[in-house]
């Protein structure tokens, strides 16, 4: 068996250490006397006399120096333990403890419990016997809904608000309102991109040039499926052909030889006053739509990847399962199909 490590009092220490230093005997006697490494001697020797009053400690000991600079990193981390919680708990202070226990306990992976309860002002009992705690009927409901709530807002490309997210999942079965909808997407930072609204200039005056009455009236009222984008779309681009290959294309509020072509194609024209934009209003609308929530997110490199990414935009999902707000919040495949049972 082997024998076990001599272990050495401090006041051990202290005298071998004299009797080197204070009575003159030899490092390698005083070694041999002591049944000690002439090493082990000589390291007693230089830490005594580089801090007689704080030389060994003892086992598991530090200095007194030293156990200060410990005690003052473990005061640094737990400090900046505090200030990233802080950092990141900013939102919740003014919420209730619920809220806070939760925070706590989505995080205790990352910071420890203590930390948190003593950034946030709530006691650690309470963090546990809330732990324990049943949840609500509210809190079960969130529960349910709230993953509905992030699938359907990724399949919308991050698009979808409030309107447009309280159909969608009534849609998948579950009975809530406006209200709550909003708390949850607020809460998990789900917000769709703002329209950026500027009202354009109007003038008042009727352009002397204009040769259409205005017939549109500015009404869009949807009369049944498809009837925002026809069939015969290629008749208007053979008609601007037509003008451009002309050589007189004419101008873009009255367009004289146009209309003319138009006419004879069965297009109805209508114009308004200048400076009033209303009369393309649905046009733009979808343009504005296009730019918030597609275009102005991504990058393009070519005119090839614009293409496609337009593309996919338009017929994957705003042609097919987007929630329009003209059509009562309905995707256009839900409204035609009711449109053909009626």
């Amino acid at each position: 068996m082997a024998d076990r490590r001599r272990r050495f009092s401090r006041e051990f220490k202290v005298e071998a250490v004299r009797l080197v230093v204070e009575r003159g005997v030899s490092m390698a006697q005083a070694a041999r006397d002591l049944g000690v490494h002439a090493n082990v001697l000589r390291s007693w020797v230089r830490e005594h006399r580089a801090d007689p009053q704080q030389a060994f400690p003892g086992v598991g000991q530090q200095k007194r120096d030293d156990a200060e600079v410990t005690q003052l990193r473990r005061e640094v981390a737990r400090l900046k333990q505090e200030r990233d919680i802080l950092k990141k708990a900013a939102a919740y202070f003014a919420k209730g403890v619920d809220v806070k226990f939760g925070f706590v306990a989505k995080h205790r992976g990352i910071w420890p419990v203590e930390v948190q309860c003593e950034a946030l002002g709530v006691s650690r009992s309470g963090f546990y016997a809330w732990c324990d705690r049943p949840l609500s009927p509210r809190a079960r409901a969130d529960a349910l809904l709230l993953p509905t709530i992030r699938a359907s807002f990724a399949a919308s490309d991050s698009t979808y608000g409030v309107r447009r997210m309280l159909p969608e999942v009534r849609a998948a079965g579950h009975a809530c309102g406006r209200a709550s909808v909003a708390r949850l997407m607020r809460a998990a930072g789900l917000f769709a991109r703002p329209q950026r609204r500027a009202r354009p200039t109007d003038t008042g005056e009727r352009p002397t040039h204009q040769v259409a009455p205005n017939t549109l009236d500015r009404d869009f009222t949807c009369r049944g499926a498809q009837s925002e984008m026809g069939g015969r779309l290629h008749v208007c681009l053979d008609a601007r052909g037509m003008a451009l290959r002309g050589g007189r294309p004419g101008s873009l509020l009255a367009p004289r030889r146009g209309l003319g072509d138009a006419t004879s194609l069965g297009i109805t024209c209508s114009m308004s006053r200048s400076g009033n934009v209303w009369d393309n209003a649905v046009m733009e609308s979808f343009f504005s739509t296009l730019k918030i929530e597609r275009c102005h997110r991504q990058p393009y490199c070519t005119r090839d990847d614009a293409r496609a990414d337009i593309f996919d935009y338009i017929e994957r999902f705003y042609n097919l399962t987007r929630r329009h707000s003209s059509l009562g919040n309905q995707s256009p495949i839900d409204f035609e199909r009711l449109q053909a049972v009626a």
